[in-house]
């Protein structure tokens, strides 16, 4: 996924370098750039969901009960 924004993040660069966009209406041009901050918002989620799954993994295995639930 890191891979795939940066990817997104050089093509909007690129957009922007050869003014791609100046004939676009001012909505499309907003739901381009505004995919880049969902998809940055996206990985900081995953990236906080991947923390909070770890500490709740350790403590769980630092209490000495594996059971669910």
């Amino acid at each position: 996924m890191i891979d795939a924004i940066a990817a997104y993040e050089a093509a909007v660069d690129e957009i922007r370098r050869t003014r791609l966009t100046k004939d676009w209406p001012n909505e499309a041009v907003g739901r381009v750039f505004a995919l880049g901050f969902v998809l940055e918002q996206f990985r900081r989620n995953l990236e906080d969901l991947v923390k909070r799954t770890a500490e709740v993994q350790a403590s769980s295995l630092g209490s000495g009960d594996n059971a669910p639930g």
